[in-house]
């Protein structure tokens, strides 16, 4: 295993990140499932990866309830002022 910038951080997600977290596991099962026909993969991976993105999203929302340090902080804090940057470049 690689070696890591972060410590561990154990998180307690609310239950629509679980359940999004959820969707993508049943998701991911179609598109593993060799009994999946190909429309069926093809939509299961759209889902995964919109849900996948969803998730992430939502746990970076999340986040900010919580006491973060080192690399991660950084990171946050870079994406912070990017979203303050894209919503400044996009209000006219």
């Amino acid at each position: 295993m690689a070696d890591t910038k972060n410590d561990a951080l154990p998180l307690t997600l609310p239950g629509y990140v679980v359940d999004i977290l959820a969707d993508w596991a049943r998701a991911d099962a179609v598109v593993m499932n060799p009994e999946s026909d190909q429309s069926q993969k093809k939509a299961a991976r759209e889902a995964r990866r919109e849900l996948g993105d969803t998730f992430a999203r939502a746990v970076e929302h999340n986040l900010t309830a919580f006491s973060v340090e080192g690399d991660l902080a950084d990171a946050l804090n870079e994406l912070a002022e990017a979203h303050s940057a894209y919503r400044a470049a996009n209000r006219s």
